[in-house]
Formats: C-alpha cells, sequence, structure tokens
C-alpha cells in the first residue's frame, strides 16, 4: 500500500490503524522483491491520497478503459481515499479526494468540518455539503439534527459555527446551517447525502 503526497506523485507505504478498547489496530506491507520504487512515508501532520497494489487486484475495468487509466497506473490503483498521518505513525481516513472544495479560496474537506460539529454537545448528528450560494459560489452547509429541537435558531447557529472556528482553521465554518428533525436515510441506514443536496 502507498501514499500520493498532493505535492508529489511520490508513492509511500502505509501503517495504519486505530486506538480501539485499549488496542492498537495496525496493518502493514512488508516489503517485497518485486517493489520498484523505494518507499516513503509521509511526514507527520501530511495527508495523502492511498495507493495500493497485490496479487489479488483486478487486472482491469471490465468493458471499461477509461475507469482503468484514471484507476489503474503503473501496477497500481489509486483509490481516491485521503489518509492523515499522525504523530505515532497511524493513518486516519479523511475523506475522498474528489470531496475537497474551495471555500473562500481555501481547501476543505466537508468531512472534516462534519466531524468537529458532531462533537458538540449540542448536535445529535449533522452531515456538511458544499453547496452553491446566491452568488453561485461554493460554500458549506451542515445539515444539523439537535439533541433538543427547540434550541433550533440563530443562537444556536452562531454557537455551532463559533464551535467550528475555535477548533478548526476559521474560513472552514459552515456558513449556512439547517435544521431537521432528522437526517435521511438510505435502505442500508447510512445518511441520504442525496436527498439533503436536493432540499
Amino acid at each position: 500500500m502507498g501514499f500520493e503526497r498532493y505535492d508529489t506523485e511520490s508513492r509511500h507505504p502505509l501503517a495504519g490503524g486505530r486506538i480501539w478498547s485499549h488496542h492498537q489496530v495496525t496493518s502493514r506491507q512488508w516489503p517485497r522483491p518485486a517493489t520498484r520504487r523505494r518507499p516513503r512515508g509521509l511526514a507527520q501532520g501530511e495527508s495523502g491520497i492511498l495507493w495500493v497494489r497485490g496479487d489479488s487486484q483486478a487486472p482491469c475495468y471490465w468493458r471499461r478503459p477509461d475507469k482503468t487509466a484514471e484507476t489503474m497506473r503503473d501496477g497500481w490503483i489509486y483509490t481516491g481515499d485521503r489518509f492523515r498521518r499522525d504523530g505515532d505513525g497511524f493513518h486516519f481516513f479523511e475523506g475522498r479526494a474528489d470531496d475537497l472544495v474551495k471555500v473562500s479560496g481555501q481547501w476543505v474537506l466537508p468531512l472534516e468540518v462534519e466531524r468537529c460539529l458532531a462533537e458538540s454537545p449540542l448536535v445529535r448528528e449533522c452531515v456538511v455539503l458544499a453547496v452553491e450560494d446566491a452568488n453561485r459560489l461554493t460554500t458549506l452547509a451542515a445539515f444539523v439534527a439537535l439533541h433538543d429541537a427547540s434550541l433550533a435558531g440563530d443562537a444556536t447557529t452562531a454557537e455551532l459555527q463559533r464551535f467550528v472556528k475555535s477548533r478548526l482553521l476559521p474560513y472552514k465554518y459552515p456558513r449556512e446551517v439547517v435544521y431537521v428533525p432528522d437526517l435521511p436515510k438510505t435502505g442500508t441506514g447510512k445518511i441520504d447525502r442525496q436527498a439533503l443536496r436536493k432540499r
């Protein structure tokens, strides 16, 4: 497994996992003689795109040469999944590379804002999406189900925006907060982001 950093086209080995019930779950790939590139690790705090390769990967997409060329490069599979390396060498999922949006001239991952907002004691569940504002500019909108729905309003919106600004870079806060009783779900129980985009 490897990573592609944003500033280079280099690929790096993966040592991944997370703390779970006082255990560290890890996954590592040991070097194989067939490795063509000398692997290098991501720096602490650096983000990159996960690339994988192995004996079980498919050789192509069936009758999809365009998708094959986009995803399978030089024996590697470009997953499009972003990961960040922490100080202990563990890698954490940050979202999809194609989820990155430019807000106020800066790149933002809506999932990062969503995770931050979900830590507020006011929030039961939330989703943050990139939306187009009245000026046709991309901005962030948070769809929020509160623990206490009676608190929905301007004061809570300002509080949630302050909460995000205090934990992330200030430009990442959601410009719009939409209160919903519950977030729509798909048949498999996942949040239906497409349904929210149509609102």
